[in-house]
């Protein structure tokens, strides 16, 4: 089972009727092991992981499968195949959120993790964890919260996953670094209407991540977009330069 659920797992691609069913398979599977087998907790996240699935989907996943037939008919007068979460959640409640703004209009402040997937997606290179969740970096050499990395010298690639309540301090910090010859990697959110990413973030080669994060430490999804942010040294004004910026509040 669990070598049928990577070959699953490896042609999960695209929205499209087949990968559609290949996750019903997979939550079948998933169902198996808890129902069947009596897998829970940390023995069921890691047989989810076994077959391709991350522990921040499993539990969501393993619904999928009673709605099965409800999602199908659906699909088929509608003529279109969603990604799962969406077929789900067209019967079942998403994640609760926890993402919120606090009275003074920024989002809690929560020290939530870097998605492991991501960073190795992008961070692999990564020789320092600026600012890291105890117990929970991605480098060998890290900054937590207590050491305050803002005020701290960095060295090699940096790896940047920020805390929101204070976005614009890190990313000045990180286009300062990589104007000095440093490379900084960032996961940012995508909020391409605030002043840090116009002054910052635009001068570093950009990817826009599609789908929601599943970040550690949370449960559920992330209730907005991130991108990927790659600052080097080499990166100059002329980098700003293509991209196109309309200030809303002068229409």
């Amino acid at each position: 089972m669990i070598r049928e659920g990577r070959e699953s797992a490896s042609k999960i691609r695209r929205a499209t009727k087949e990968a559609l069913l290949e996750w019903f398979a997979q939550s079948e599977r998933l169902n198996i092991a808890r129902d069947h087998y009596g897998l829970s907790g940390a023995r069921f996240t890691d047989f989810a992981g076994r077959i391709g699935v991350d522990r921040a989907s499993a539990y969501q996943l393993v619904k999928l499968w009673k709605h099965r037939a409800a999602i199908l008919a659906r699909c088929g007068d509608e003529g279109r195949f969603p990604g799962w979460e969406t077929a789900l959640y067209w019967h079942e409640r998403p994640p609760r959120r926890q993402w919120y703004r606090n009275p003074e209009g920024n989002y809690n402040n929560a020290e939530y993790a870097t998605p492991p997937n991501v960073f190795k997606r992008f961070g692999a290179a990564c020789t320092l964890d600026v600012c890291a969740t105890a117990g929970k970096a991605m480098c060998a050499q890290h900054f937590t919260k207590a050491d305050d990395g803002l005020e701290r010298q960095w060295n090699g690639i940096a790896w940047m996953n920020p805390p929101y309540g204070d976005l614009r301090s890190w990313c000045a910090k990180a286009y300062e670094y990589a104007k000095s010859g440093g490379t900084v990697i960032a996961l940012l959110p995508a909020w391409t209407d605030t002043s840090w990413f116009h002054d910052f973030v635009c001068h570093g080669r950009i990817t826009f991540i599609r789908g929601k994060l599943a970040y550690v430490g949370r449960p559920g999804y992330a209730a907005f977009r991130q991108h990927d942010c790659r600052m080097e040294p080499e990166d100059s004004e002329a980098t700003k330069r293509q991209y196109i910026g309309c200030d809303a509040r002068h229409w």
